[in-house]
């Protein structure tokens, strides 16, 4: 059910043209993509950090210790694990006491981006229903972490993390053209790089598990072996390098503690003058020109998010990935070239600018008032909603209960009243695309979908839509188009020819429901034929609009929910319904959900 905002959908509009019902096609040039350059590296202190322990092995006598162990039951697969203390109980850092950013939005990446490689290839989809847990696997190796605890059938791999110790290090980095930098264009940007730096002891862990089948429910202290994934996940250099395998931990089994699967104690090993420790930081995390998904996270243009302290904007990739600080110079300047911004980074406020202007290339009718609601996306809309063929879509739900006004905050949480919901711009994220990695190796331009400007009355909406190519650049808005949902037909009437137009403008009203005061629900299924015939159906709703001012005039927003600090996004915590079905999605009336009874 994924549809990729791509080349086989916009044939239609690459050229740009009059159209016959007088909604025109402009475009002009802008700068292609922005680089970085590599600032200041600061040490932010240490982390983790494990006092000495008594009666510790050395490295030579760790493989004679396992070695006497008794040999893993039938059924069981022994896997270990390297770090520096024991520090009493055994959980991975999502269920551990500190806060951990949402790793649903990279995880859903991981999933589409796994989609679109798997159609690219010519594969079939197999057991792609089961991809998702997967995602979690990218999650842990390149993200903030999961539910799972890493592991390794490596006791070299183990033996390597035990003894060295993670360290964060800030950077602060310089976004914009080549050239010295000028504080009018460039972007001064910080972010904060992982690294190594050896220690002298640490602990190995010995677990025996049970290996996960491929299929079915993950339960509590299950392996995810790594090298049994789809080709796809198994492509990432990094999990296969340090021979990854993840243990599932279920909070809602002793809270997660997997000290129950430990062969022995934890194992105290030391290091000795002039051991060599395991096959070294750049083998365990290797460049980006190496490792495919690594390259793939560091490729997304880095994005404007709320800086909720300052009550304003900052620069932050899309995606929550850990930058790994490699050892030599060459390999930190490959990965801060990969990080890109586009170029205008927000444009809607370019837009704006540019139709006050008595020469403006735009279209004569783009008059959008300074009041329009601008909101910034932070999640795929476009790719991550079904198809507009096919049965998924029940435009009757649709343009039901779409909401009037929202709520608005501003970055503290303060209520600041609401906005009305009849003019409205969407910016669509960079996740709608997967290709950044080969963004400049490609033979040809992409096009992408990068906003929708709608004037709604009633079901009739007035729409102007904007595409950049990448990388050089170029960007057409088109419009006005007309478009009008006859509810007799069950169907939106506009013109044909802008079918990206069309899929966006439907993907932007189903984000709008987000913002209804009371929950409803989501005008496609999450799942269908659950029994005979059921549907479940996400409930949508209850979010608010956070209010950031920009560095001129004018306000985004950004769409949140119960955490404020979170894109709403890696929330959607609303649960769903499950509704006996009595005829086709596309055809069931509102009204037969009043009986709905509760899903997930």
């Amino acid at each position: 059910m994924v549809q990729r905002c791509g080349e086989e959908v916009g044939a239609q509009v690459r050229t740009p043209h009059i159209g016959h019902r007088g909604h025109a096609v402009l475009e002009r040039h802008a700068i292609p993509l922005i680089r970085s350059r590599v600032g200041r590296l600061k040490c932010s202190g240490p982390m983790n950090q494990s006092a000495a322990h008594a009666q510790s092995l050395p490295i030579a006598e760790v493989r004679d210790y396992l070695g006497q162990l008794p040999p893993p039951r039938e059924g069981l697969v022994r896997v270990y694990r390297g770090q520096g203390a024991h520090y009493g109980s055994i959980l991975p850092t999502r269920l551990r006491a500190a806060p951990v950013p949402s790793d649903r939005i990279l995880r859903q990446y991981s999933m589409f981006a796994a989609d679109v490689l798997r159609e690219s290839s010519g594969a079939s989809a197999g057991a792609s229903s089961l991809w998702m847990s997967w995602t979690h696997a990218i999650s842990q190796h390149y993200g903030p972490g999961t539910p799972y605890l890493d592991a390794t059938t490596s006791i070299e791999t183990a033996i390597w993390f035990a003894l060295n110790r993670p360290e964060y290090v800030d950077v602060k980095e310089v976004r914009g053209r080549p050239g010295p930098i000028d504080p009018r264009t460039d972007h001064i940007v910080e972010t904060r790089w992982l690294r190594f730096v050896p220690r002298d002891e640490g602990v190995i862990y010995v677990f025996d598990v049970r290996p996960w089948p491929n299929n079915g429910l993950i339960e509590h202290g299950m392996l995810v072996d790594l090298a049994t994934a789809p080709t796809v996940f198994a492509s990432s250099t990094r999990m296969r390098n340090q021979s990854g395998c993840l243990i599932k931990a279920d909070p809602a089994q002793a809270g997660g503690e997997l000290s129950s699967f430990l062969v022995c104690e934890p194992i105290r090993i030391r290091r000795s003058p002039g051991d060599l420790v395991g096959p070294g930081a750049d083998v365990l995390f290797p460049p980006p020109m190496l490792d495919p998904w690594y390259d793939r996270f560091l490729s997304l243009p880095w994005v404007p998010t709320a800086d909720p302290g300052a009550n304003r904007l900052r620069l932050v990739s899309p995606v929550p990935v850990t930058i790994y600080l490699p050892e030599s110079r060459d390999q930190l300047q490959e990965v801060a070239q990969r990080q890109i911004l586009l170029d205008p980074i927000l444009l809607w406020p370019y837009l704006y600018k540019e139709s006050l202007k008595a020469d403006t290339w735009l279209p004569p009718q783009f008059k959008p008032p300074g009041d329009a609601v601008h909101i910034t996306l932070e999640m795929p809309a476009y790719a991550l909603t079904p198809p507009l063929d096919g049965p998924w879509w029940n435009l009757e739900v649709l343009f039901t209960d779409l909401p009037e006004r929202a709520s608005v905050q501003d970055c503290a949480g303060m209520l600041l009243g609401d906005a009305a919901l009849d003019k409205v711009i969407f910016e669509f994220s960079p996740l709608e695309l997967v290709a950044w990695d080969a963004a400049e190796t490609i033979g040809s331009n992409r096009e992408f979908l990068r906003a929708i400007y709608f004037e709604r009355t009633g079901t009739r909406l007035e729409v102007f839509s904007a595409i950049q190519e990448v990388p050089q650049g170029k960007i057409r808005v088109a419009g006005p188009l007309t478009y009008e949902y006859d509810s007799a037909k069950r169907s939106l009437d506009g013109p044909p020819e802008f079918p990206w137009t069309r899929k966006g403008l439907i993907a932007c009203l189903t984000v709008l429901r987000e913002l209804a005061e009371a929950p409803i629900l989501s005008p496609f299924p999450k799942f269908m034929g659950l029994g005979v015939a059921d549907y479940e159906v996400r409930l949508q709703g209850r979010a608010h609009l956070m209010r950031v001012p920009l560095a001129g005039d004018g306000y985004t927003h950004f769409i949140r929910g119960n955490d404020h600090n979170e894109p709403f996004g890696a929330q959607m915590n609303n649960g769903s319904v499950v509704v006996p079905a009595q005829k086709p999605w596309n055809d069931v009336e509102p009204g037969a959900f009043d009986g709905a009874t509760s899903g997930s």
